[in-house]
């Protein structure tokens, strides 16, 4: 299992979501909606627990905890931005 975030990714969490250097950036299934697929992967600063998996790209370090490996079922997890929607999205990676 990998992170994997491509560099548009990286520069809108740079530019509009204001991460920077240091900072610590969550990856997390969060519950938002109804029957099968009711969660999805939320993101947010946070400071790390245990960590399960992470990947540091311009010295910010995102990692999805421990506890919330379950959601991910031994698949990668890719992040890019779709610059038509202009939104951070999560394809197969």
């Amino acid at each position: 299992m990998n992170i994997t975030i491509t560099k548009p990714a990286l520069q809108h969490f740079q530019s509009d979501w204001n991460f920077r250097s240091g900072d610590t950036v969550r990856i997390f299934p969060r519950y938002g909606g109804l029957g099968k697929n009711a969660f999805s992967l939320g993101i947010r600063k946070d400071e790390p627990q245990e960590i399960g998996l992470e990947v540091t790209l311009d010295n910010i370090r995102f990692f999805i905890e421990k506890d919330d490996m379950w959601y991910l079922e031994e698949q990668d997890v890719k992040i890019d931005f779709d610059e038509k929607i202009e939104e951070i999205v999560f394809p197969s990676a």
